[in-house]
């Protein structure tokens, strides 16, 4: 059965495959982050970032939302798409590089939040980490290539302020994810990315 991204008022033959969309992000976000060395984190995260989207549940949604009767096994509650892939890299064993995948990966659509806060409650990051096992049988139904990924090597530029790392990578991959399903739901994205020539973008870093 195909996993599918994004639906449209057609027929789920004309959907956005599930893997299709992942990868396109993935390559988008790697390449938003090529000018400050954060690629592979960029690359990472963009495949990983909607891994929960192939649980049934996130797919009777799709089918429900469109009229299509849908006769997959799915448990009750809200469908929650943002976390898996965070979940896979604390699985993997990736001490610290699961904090900053799950940063990237479970806040592309709420935005990023603090690690732990009595204000955020269970709206940070931490609480949300916990019991990955909660997505374990989301993560069967992954397939092994897109799990079977390594480790970024690449480490936090030398002088880099980790924090500011952080929210541009986040930048990066979110931009990505609005970009593709922007062009799928369009099919002609209205926005269009040059990439900078020489060191264009230094000064507007420096602004800042």
């Amino acid at each position: 059965m195909t996993r599918h991204a994004h639906s449209n008022d057609g027929p789920p033959s004309g959907w956005q495959p599930l893997e299709e969309h992942l990868q396109n992000v993935s390559e988008k976000a790697a390449k938003f982050a090529v000018p400050f060395g954060g690629q592979e984190w960029a690359r990472l995260a963009g495949l990983w970032h909607d891994l929960g989207k192939y649980s049934n549940e996130f797919q009777k949604k799709l089918c429900e939302a469109n009229g299509i009767e849908c006769h997959l096994e799915t448990k009750p509650g809200r469908v929650v798409h943002s976390e898996a892939g965070g979940h896979w890299a604390t699985l993997c064993g990736w001490r610290g590089v699961d904090r900053l995948l799950s940063w990237l990966i479970m806040g592309h659509h709420a935005g990023l939040a603090d690690y732990e806060s009595d204000e955020e409650g269970g709206r940070a990051l931490e609480p949300r980490m916990r019991n990955p096992e909660r997505s374990a049988a989301i993560l069967e139904l992954v397939p092994e290539w897109l799990k079977n990924q390594p480790l970024p090597t690449s480490p936090v530029p030398k002088g880099a302020d980790p924090a500011f790392f952080i929210r541009i990578l986040f930048s990066c991959v979110v931009d990505a994810d609005f970009l593709d399903t922007e062009a799928f739901m369009d099919r002609a994205p209205r926005f269009y990315f040059r990439e900078p020539q020489g060191g264009e973008i230094l000064p507007f870093l420096f602004c800042f």
